[in-house]
């Protein structure tokens, strides 16, 4: 049996067990926000509320929100659901919604707001006269689904950041689950909790959801089930695939026994110190995975390691299919893998944001103090080794490597500046102990 009560004049909230639908009136029409899990009759529940003439629309569309879509002529939904629908056993004609829609009931203007995120079109509705924004999962205090094929918490963010150009047109928000209302200034909160989960920045509890293990990060206000991804875990598979590689040493760095996953282990924090000014502004997530897998291609062990980007973005896939890691992530992630050896890339205008921090990244390790060192030990592998023949080599290596700035981002540019001096530095230095002169 469904509870159904009513909020004001023209509102009414209709509890669908876990889930609730709301149904608006105007002068002319009826709206009902989605259909619930498991109310069939929604239509009817709603027309024996009104004799207004009632339509559908969707705030997204996952199961526990179409249950009764059918019983209706079509139904909006966001612009970008209608895949989601489909795969989820919605039927009948989808009327297509998108940012900026004004869908008037008489006299009640409610305007379409875009917030992917929880899933790819999903949206909020902006009860404009009645100061009221109706939020679908994306806005509550409860248990925000992010696991799953479709979730994505980086496009969640954006979604919810630009909500801020709508602060001062709405009071209060309807939220689909948990509270039926929740103040506005959650959504701050939202963002700084979604923020700190792909930072790595909180703490996950590991859950079972609907036989999916997923990790629950709660705070105070709300809480995100997102997929399990360990960190930790995902460096000790690729250790463990790198390490016959690592205990014969690089062939690519000479006669140096070379650490492919201590590079790795470098890299990864070169990329984490480059991403902090662009947290909301790309796929954390994508890059900290892909910048973990990105040489373990190595560890195919091939006479010809020019291959290993692709070899890796191959490895990458395995691993994540093997997870149930989602399909269109994983390719994303994957790619940024295959193509971060070929660095034309970096300067590419269409090259993703994660790609040109993984590339950055990649190319610091080896280079300034770092490099100066390895040019060294290189050197001091050969049986004619000087202090002079190590000057020469880390000339011919790592100072004429430091002399032009490949770099795309500011700070990329700033810190290789940073190398740069300091490798002049040393070099005139050494220079001067050697010789009497500066280079």
């Amino acid at each position: 049996m469904n509870e159904i009560i009513r909020m004001n004049e023209n509102t009414w909230r209709i509890e669908d067990g876990m889930v609730r639908m709301f149904l608006l009136t105007g002068t002319k029409e009826a709206l009902l926000v989605d259909s619930g899990v498991s109310a069939s009759n929604a239509k009817e529940i709603a027309e024996s509320i009104t004799d207004l003439p009632v339509k559908l629309i969707n705030t997204h569309a996952d199961r526990d929100h179409i249950a009764g879509n059918n019983a209706f002529e079509f139904v909006y939904m966001g612009a970008k659901e209608t895949a989601l629908y489909r795969a989820n056993g919605g039927s009948g004609t989808v009327v297509p919604v998108q940012q900026g829609d004004i869908i008037d009931l008489g006299d009640r203007p409610l305007e379409i707001i875009d917030l992917p995120g929880h899933t790819p079109g999903s949206i909020a509705i902006l009860d404009v006269k009645n100061r009221v924004l109706i939020g679908g999962d994306s806005i509550q205090d409860g248990r925000i689904f992010m696991f799953g094929e479709h979730r994505n918490l980086s496009d969640y963010i954006t979604s919810l950041v630009k909500l801020s150009a709508y602060e001062g047109r709405f009071d209060t928000v309807y939220a689909s689950h948990s509270s039926v209302e929740v103040a506005p200034d959650i959504i701050p909160k939202l963002i700084a909790g979604a923020k700190q989960i792909l930072a790595g920045e909180a703490t996950g509890e590991e859950i079972d959801m609907f036989g999916n293990s997923v990790l629950l990060y709660q705070f105070d206000f709300a809480g995100f089930l997102c997929p399990k991804i360990s960190y930790e875990t995902l460096f000790a598979y690729v250790k463990d695939a790198l390490a016959a590689y690592d205990h014969h040493g690089g062939v690519s760095k000479n006669r140096i026994k070379y650490s492919r996953f201590e590079h790795t282990e470098r890299v990864y924090r070169w990329a984490m110190i480059l991403s902090e000014d662009f947290t909301d502004k790309i796929d954390m997530e994508a890059l900290r995975i892909a910048t973990i897998f990105h040489d373990i291609g190595y560890s195919s062990n091939k006479e010809n390691m020019h291959s290993h980007a692709a070899d890796g973005a191959v490895l990458c896939r395995e691993y994540l299919d093997s997870i149930g890691y989602p399909e269109e992530k994983a390719e994303f992630i994957c790619d940024l893998i295959a193509r971060h050896s070929d660095k034309e890339e970096l300067h590419r205008e269409d090259a993703p944001l994660e790609l040109v921090l993984l590339m950055e990244a990649d190319l610091f390790d080896d280079t300034g103090a770092h490099g100066i060192v390895m040019d060294a030990w290189i050197q001091a592998t050969k049986e004619d080794v000087s202090f002079e023949s190590i000057l020469e080599h880390i000339k011919k290596f790592s100072w004429k490597q430091m002399q032009v700035n490949p770099m795309r981002t500011e700070k990329a540019r700033r810190i290789w500046e940073e190398k740069k001096e300091l490798t002049n530095k040393f070099v005139e230095s050494l220079s001067v102990d050697l010789y009497g002169e500066s280079l």
